[in-house]
């Protein structure tokens, strides 16, 4: 909500003055003011889709949680494939 409400004021605030001088005329080919501002609400945009997706994917994915280790069972499980491997092979 605040990167809204930051985006609103950004592109209502007045941008000071227009007026160039000749010099600045010829040498600005781009307003700055305007180059500076889209830097800034494309970080800002980048900043919210980044964080609401984060928030999407801790709702969405199941937590994780580590399970202990039952070593009887899993040098079991390890020999076994060692051998279902082995006898493949012949």
């Amino acid at each position: 909500m605040s990167y809204i409400v930051l985006l609103i004021i950004l592109l209502i605030a007045p941008r000071g003055e227009t007026a160039l001088t000749d010099v600045e005329a010829e040498i600005g080919t781009y307003d700055d003011t305007v180059t500076y501002r889209s830097l800034i609400v494309t970080s800002m945009v980048l900043g919210a889709v980044t964080a609401g997706g984060s928030v999407a994917a801790f709702h969405l994915f199941p937590p994780v949680y580590a399970k202990p280790i039952d070593y009887a069972t899993d040098v079991q499980s390890h020999e076994m494939a060692s051998k279902k491997r082995a006898s493949s092979w012949l």
